[in-house]
């Protein structure tokens, strides 16, 4: 897993999809299997902070598709529009129903502001 730092719109939609693979017995890519896991995102603005500043998973904004072995994070305007941060340190794992979790992103996710204000 490499860092990868985003940056989300305020107000605008954040979406993305991950495909998740892993390596068989022969050395080749084969999607990860989905089946019943948990996906959760969250940042934070330093690692100990108590209170998440974006709370993303299967909850509420991630849909798992278990047969491609993707997560499509799809977080819709009126919720980015809330955001109040600048920085943020995030990371991403996927919880399977039994095992360990497993670390999948993790960066550094920039809020960029708003100028037009609606309503």
């Amino acid at each position: 897993m490499l860092p990868t730092n985003m940056t989300i719109e305020q107000g605008m939609p954040f979406r993305f999809r991950l495909h998740v693979s892993q390596k068989d017995e022969a050395g080749n890519k084969t999607p990860y299997p989905l089946t019943g896991c948990r996906v959760i995102l969250q940042a934070r603005a330093n690692p100990v902070d108590r209170r998440a500043l974006v709370d993303l998973g299967t909850y509420n904004y991630i849909e798992v598709d278990e047969e491609a072995g993707s997560f499509f994070v799809n977080v819709p305007p009126e919720v980015t529009a809330r955001y109040d941060f600048d920085r943020a340190m995030y990371q991403c794992e996927i919880h399977p129903s039994e095992g360990d979790p497993v670390r999948v992103l993790r960066g550094i996710l920039r809020l960029d502001r708003e100028v037009v204000k609606r309503g």
